[in-house]
């Protein structure tokens, strides 16, 4: 009785083994269809850190409480950059310096008198992917210089996600006044000066090129309305935060099935977000003062405002370009690729469901003004700014390389971004002279 009692608990194991064995498999083989790649506990690590990036930050459009730009927020006002991340707010996966811009955990300058390379990456919160991860393929290119051979790479990280021109200028001609060294100065952009500069300036009244939510930073006090909302978009960033934590901790950090239940849910609670933001978009009135609004737009065209937009994106990058250039540096500025723009990449069904999504806020003025940046891009290659157009980049790519229905790529994307700036890089030290000690 016994044994046969031990042989049926023993048949039970097994099947149950084998049906987590088949489950798991199905599992994997599902991720590496979606994905465009092999399934892997990095990959899914780099994904958890970004849902906590992005749960974790301000809210576009809401009350500075909201925010978090007070004294412990995530983000607090910048007199000059309109907004840092606070040193003080940690998280395990990145430190923040003490200008209040993002690093790699445990990162120290090399120590005096070493040779090094002075690397300064700006722009928009995929630079900051860039910074964190395509960093490794990007200085893998760029060792290849000899400009850079035999000296240590310090990258100064100077990113920041929600930046638009002219932030990423002020960042630059303030990070110089304070005696920053640059040997090469990178600006990867264009998306939000589309995207945010219409859904979370101009559908608020506030002049486009302002900080994001710029009248929530400084405007009095919301509506019970818009609390409600506020607090629905806090509860659904908290909830998402904390479920990106579900995979985390071994065995099911190894999980295939875990990974993919987590990004299903992941996706639905960013919809619910999306939604939310753009309902408080449209339920605050435009704020009323000049300290929040900004000075008059007016109600222009669309395809006025995009070529208003691209000019100033514009003329931002020729004024970095001649800020570095004056002190002997090189400048490289970068549009970078998205999946808005027609034509731009073939897709499948799969990534189709990742990237694509009606009612993404961002859609409109991304499909509207695109075309607009792509066309300021080749005037200013041929005014002597050296400007490359990356938004054919995944052209010739069908495997899927976006992670989300903003703007960001997964680990194979961000690393064909980060290798085509890289050589554009080597190519660019190979014909300028090199800085000198007293710049």
């Amino acid at each position: 009785m016994f044994q046969s009692r031990l042989r049926r608990v023993a048949l039970a194991g097994l099947l149950v083994t084998a049906l987590v064995v088949v489950l798991e498999g199905i599992s994997f083989v599902g991720l590496a269809v979606r994905d465009g790649g092999l399934p892997s506990p990095h990959r899914w690590r780099a994904q958890r850190e970004r849902v906590a990036q992005e749960s974790g930050g301000p809210t576009a459009g809401t009350d500075a409480a909201a925010r978090g730009i007070e004294a412990g927020g995530m983000q607090v006002i910048h007199p000059y950059l309109g907004f840092v991340l606070n040193p003080s707010f940690k998280v395990d996966w990145r430190d923040i310096d003490a200008q209040g811009f993002m690093r790699r955990p445990g990162e120290v300058d090399p120590p005096a008198g070493t040779p090094r390379f002075v690397f300064g990456l700006f722009g928009g919160s995929v630079a900051g992917g860039l910074c964190m991860r395509g960093r490794d393929d990007l200085l893998a290119e760029l060792r290849r210089s000899p400009r850079v051979q035999g000296k240590a790479i310090v990258v100064r990280c100077l990113a920041m996600g929600g930046y638009k021109q002219p932030q990423q200028l002020m960042a630059l001609a303030y990070v110089l006044s304070l005696g920053y060294q640059f040997d090469l100065v990178v600006d990867v952009d264009g998306a939000n000066e589309a995207a945010l500069a219409i859904h979370d300036n101009l559908n608020q009244g506030v002049y486009p090129f302002y900080p994001r939510g710029w009248s929530a930073m400084v405007a009095g006090a919301p509506s019970v309305e818009a609390l409600r909302t506020v607090g629905r978009i806090a509860a659904a960033k908290e909830e998402r935060l904390r479920w990106s934590s579900l995979c985390a901790s071994r065995p099911l950090a190894w999980s295939p099935s875990c990974h993919l239940l987590w990004t299903a849910l992941d996706r639905r609670l960013a919809r619910r977000i999306y939604a939310a933001e753009s309902a408080l978009a449209r339920l605050e009135p435009p704020a009323q003062s000049f300290a929040a609004r900004g000075p008059a737009f007016g109600d222009l065209p669309r395809q006025q405002v995009c070529r208003q937009l691209a000019d100033e994106w514009a003329r931002s990058s020729t004024l970095m370009s001649a800020l570095a250039r004056d002190r002997g540096t090189p400048f490289l500025h970068f549009l970078q690729p998205n999946q808005y723009l027609r034509g731009s990449k073939p897709m499948g069904r799969q990534e189709r469901l990742v990237a694509i999504d009606p009612a993404q806020p961002y859609k409109g003025p991304l499909e509207d003004c695109y075309p607009a940046f792509v066309e300021a891009g080749k005037q200013l290659a041929a005014h002597g700014v050296a400007f490359h157009d990356l938004t054919g980049l995944f052209a010739d790519h069908r495997e899927p390389l976006y992670d989300d229905t903003c703007c960001h790529y997964n680990d194979k994307g961000y690393r064909l971004v980060a290798q085509a700036i890289g050589r554009a890089a080597v190519e660019a030290l190979a014909h300028s002279p090199e800085r000198h000690a007293d710049w």
